[in-house]
């Protein structure tokens, strides 16, 4: 079976702006459909990728780039997107770990836990541009 890898939000809303990282994000989504990789996703994810962003840029005003919305359809059609539920009872004990007096601390675990329950419910890959959650990923 291949290798079931999420895409965090930021990535997927890289992917369509004109930059740097944009063409490293759009190089990343490209390079996970030619490796035959599949793409995790729970619910809890998705719906942070296809929320209305406050300040949108664009028509589209999506957390989910034009591109990678695309991609992922692609993907989806080829039967290579697997749903996952995620463990929120394992959400609660990570939230739990965080001393009541770190307040930033948990709110900023608070935003990243879609992706990384989303991950450790997959094959524990997980691609995003956001250091806490891959050094929270890691230390799981």
């Amino acid at each position: 079976m291949a290798l079931r890898i999420v895409v965090d939000t930021d990535v997927v809303r890289a992917a369509g702006i004109s930059s740097g990282a944009a063409n490293q994000a759009a190089q990343v989504l490209a390079a996970i459909d030619a490796g035959g990789f599949l793409v995790a996703i729970s619910a809890q994810l998705w719906n942070e990728w296809i929320k209305k962003r406050k300040a949108p840029s664009g028509p589209w005003g999506r957390y989910i780039s034009v591109f990678a919305a695309e991609w992922y359809t692609s993907l989806h059609l080829r039967g290579r997107v697997t749903k996952v539920a995620i463990d929120q009872e394992l959400g609660e004990l990570l939230l739990q770990a965080v001393h009541p007096s770190h307040k930033r601390r948990r709110r900023e675990l608070e935003k990243d836990l879609p992706a990384i329950l989303t991950a450790l419910a997959a094959d524990r890959r997980l691609i995003s541009n956001n250091r806490r959650e891959r050094q929270t990923l890691a230390g799981t």
